[in-house]
């Protein structure tokens, strides 16, 4: 299935992405530089990713991924409280606005 093909690759280049955010993250404090908004920025990746996957899974296993126990459903019952382990998803935008486009604090 060429859509199911789709969102699969679109899945896997945003689990790269954000690894790609999380390791540059790490570099910058593995060279002793301050956090900066790249930490903002990849702690969203994590989140946004995090619930996409989720989602994706349930859609393409249907009901039976909802099976208590079962790993797609611990992944999303996880994605779901992802965006507030990380601290919330959007104080993470709020910080990334002020910090990456000089908003003001909100």
């Amino acid at each position: 299935d060429p859509l199911a093909r789709e969102k699969l690759g679109a899945a896997r280049a945003m689990c790269e992405a954000a690894h790609m955010l999380t390791y540059l993250v790490i570099d910058e404090r593995a060279h002793g530089l301050p956090p900066s908004a790249n930490t903002n920025i990849a702690r969203v990746a994590a989140t946004l990713v995090d619930r996409a996957v989720g989602e994706l899974a349930l859609e393409i296993l249907g009901q039976d991924g909802l099976e208590h126990g079962s790993f797609a459903d611990s992944n999303f019952r996880m994605s779901m409280t992802a965006g507030i382990a990380v601290g919330a998803t959007e104080i993470q935008l709020n910080l990334i606005a002020n910090r990456v486009l000089g908003l003001p604090k909100q």
